[in-house]
């Protein structure tokens, strides 16, 4: 059975469940590309056209992030490649930090600081 290539752009924390053998950490560039099947990447990791094209067994872009500026679409979308992002990840801690900035304001604990 072949093992799918996988480029992962970042060593996160909690570890890949994904057969090790098979992950591979670096940049996006044409060069690390080349072999893989689906990158991991983050908002500040840029694919570009250039990049696409230099993946040709490419089939996913999974973005750890909210948005996908950082990714060519039309690019992706021309060469059949599924794109994902996690929309609301930071919901949670938007919310969490709205509060304790208004909790901070109305109670003046910057005052007492």
């Amino acid at each position: 059975m072949r093992m799918h290539k996988v480029l992962v752009t970042y060593r996160y924390r909690d570890p890949i469940e994904f057969p090790s053998r098979a992950l591979q950490y670096g940049k996006p560039s044409p060069r690390t590309v080349r072999e893989v099947e689906a990158i991991v990447c983050q908002l500040l990791d840029p694919i570009d056209a250039k990049i696409l094209e230099a993946a040709p067994r490419l089939r996913i872009i999974a973005n750890v992030a909210a948005g996908y500026e950082n990714i060519d679409l039309r690019a992706a979308k021309a060469r059949g490649i599924y794109v994902t992002h996690v929309p609301h990840a930071t919901t949670e801690a938007t919310a969490d930090l709205t509060w304790a900035l208004i909790l901070s304001v109305t109670r003046r604990v910057v005052e007492g600081d």
